[in-house]
């Protein structure tokens, strides 16, 4: 356990709040606040990264800190009552290989046809202040996607309300940087295209130009489970419990 881990939250944000406290209970560490001009000693912990403290994120990465960044669930499902933790990166892509309970929901046979393309951009602050991205991904995707298929693309702005398996009905695969879409998507059999390192990297393709010959890799029951048995509960970020799997 780390007994000198930072938690940053925002003022003004109550789940930030929420979210960090539990967090610095179960290991042991110490609140502070993202409006602080430079990050105390220590290990620090972030819930997500906006503009107006990227600073703080950006002095981590300089000096080398520990960095423990915790966001949303990996999968819908889940979404406002577990979150991710990963430590020293933006999200975990690599698994302990062991016996996992098994996953809760069905997960549907690779689909062989579909028409359009489902492209879901991440947040633009998401990809300046953490993946420091130095053009719109959405273009730039959509130039690279243009390269290789004229079919039809669906952009699925963040923050959309329509479900995303209504997007995913008739689709060909879907395109992100390393949003949960993907997840979602591979559960549904439905091929997924990843350009950062995320949850589904070993199970998404990566070249854009294999857009028209997508890999459907064998594994994901055990690949689901792995998954989900990384995302926590607020209590089981305050009990401790998720400092016993390596993050």
């Amino acid at each position: 356990m780390n007994h000198s881990t930072v938690c940053y939250a925002e003022k003004r944000k109550a789940k930030s709040q929420r979210v960090l406290e539990a967090f610095a209970a179960g290991c042991g560490g110490r609140m502070a606040w993202t409006d602080a001009e430079f990050l105390e000693d220590g290990d620090v912990a972030f819930y997500g990264v906006r503009p107006a403290w990227s600073r703080l994120w950006r002095q981590a990465m300089a000096e080398g800190r520990t960095v423990m960044y915790i966001d949303n669930s990996f999968f819908d499902d889940t979404r406002e009552t577990k979150f991710r933790v990963g430590r020293n990166v933006v999200q975990m892509y690599e698994f302990p290989k062991r016996d996992y309970p098994k996953f809760r929901r069905p997960i549907m046979p690779w689909r062989e046809g579909g028409e359009h393309i489902v492209v879901c951009p991440q947040s633009s602050e998401f990809m300046v202040c953490v993946e420091q991205f130095s053009e719109q991904w959405e273009d730039w995707i959509a130039r690279r996607l243009r390269m290789y298929t004229t079919r039809p693309l669906k952009v699925r702005k963040k923050g959309e309300k329509r479900p995303l398996a209504e997007d995913l009905k008739g689709a060909w695969a879907l395109v992100t940087h390393t949003s949960a879409a993907a997840n979602e998507a591979i559960i549904a059999g439905i091929p997924a295209f990843t350009t950062g390192l995320c949850a589904a990297t070993s199970m998404s393709n990566h070249d854009i130009a294999a857009i028209e010959r997508p890999k459907c890799p064998d594994g994901r029951e055990a690949w689901a489970a792995a998954v989900a048995a990384h995302e926590w509960t607020l209590d089981e970020m305050a009990n401790g419990t998720c400092w016993k799997e390596p993050q």
